[in-house]
């Protein structure tokens, strides 16, 4: 608890967009994923295992002189840095929120850039809402990303954590329902708008175990993702202990590759 409490203390924000990372919840949900993976990171590895191969198997497609995005790099825990430092291309690192850990790692490779940005397209206008207002602020249709052009963009585990900071998931409401598939179908819309490869790594169920007790929420809403992944398997996210001494928490994931 004290590491995560200096952690969100020293990283900077200075600027309006870090300091609205912090305002929104952001910086926190970085800090407390990181101390997660801490905690559980033997449950994590063959997870982490699995994003890795599947990034490398799509930057192997990508020539050495061209450029990668990816969307939610956060605490790099599931990206193959070596891999990606030794490929010669553009690596461009995307987040709401770059802990210190990872500023201090992208000086020191040379082919990565850090790049903040709302990958909703919501957060400003969200953190300016009045709640006495009649409606609330709407994503939109295609959410916008900083991308001028790439070989490759790469949606790494943020399809099914772009509604945390809007709503409570699973969404407790059908306007809460309906805002979590504006926003995923937005991230989906504008990755397949960009006009290159894409490479999609997400949960898409949550499976909340407790005893004999067992639910099934789906992450990403069903026809979001339209079609079967090319490989998946389980994110053993929460063990026993981890959130109470019964619960124990898996995500279903999955890696899917299309054209923009």
């Amino acid at each position: 608890m004290i590491l995560e409490v200096l952690t969100a203390t020293i990283t900077p924000t200075k600027t309006a967009h870090e300091k609205l990372a912090r305002r929104m919840g952001y910086l926190y949900e970085a800090v407390g994923i990181s101390a997660r993976h801490t905690r559980c990171f033997r449950a994590w590895r063959p997870h982490l295992k699995a994003c890795k191969k599947a990034i490398k198997s799509a930057i192997s497609q990508v020539p050495s002189t061209g450029k990668i995005v990816i969307l939610g790099s956060g605490a790099w825990l599931d990206m193959p840095v070596r891999a990606l430092a030794k490929h010669g291309a553009e690596i461009m690192l995307v987040d709401m929120v770059h802990l210190p850990a990872a500023r201090l790692r992208a000086r020191l490779i040379k082919n990565f850039t850090l790049v903040n940005a709302d990958l909703t397209g919501l957060a400003q206008a969200w953190d300016a809402w009045d709640e006495d207002a009649q409606s609330t602020p709407i994503p939109p249709t295609s959410a916008p990303l900083p991308i001028d052009s790439a070989d490759l963009v790469i949606s790494l585990n943020i399809l099914s954590q772009l509604p945390l900071a809007f709503l409570e998931v699973p969404p407790v409401s059908e306007a809460e329902s309906h805002l979590m598939v504006a926003l995923q179908r937005s991230h989906m819309n504008a990755l397949k708008a960009h006009g290159g490869q894409v490479l999609v790594i997400s949960d898409f169920e949550r499976i909340e175990s407790r005893g004999k007790e067992l639910d099934l929420i789906q992450s990403v809403q069903p026809g979001i993702l339209s079609s079967d992944p090319l490989d998946k398997w389980s994110w053993h996210i929460a063990p026993k202990g981890e959130v109470d001494r019964k619960t124990d928490i898996s995500m279903t994931v999955g890696c899917w590759t299309f054209a923009g």
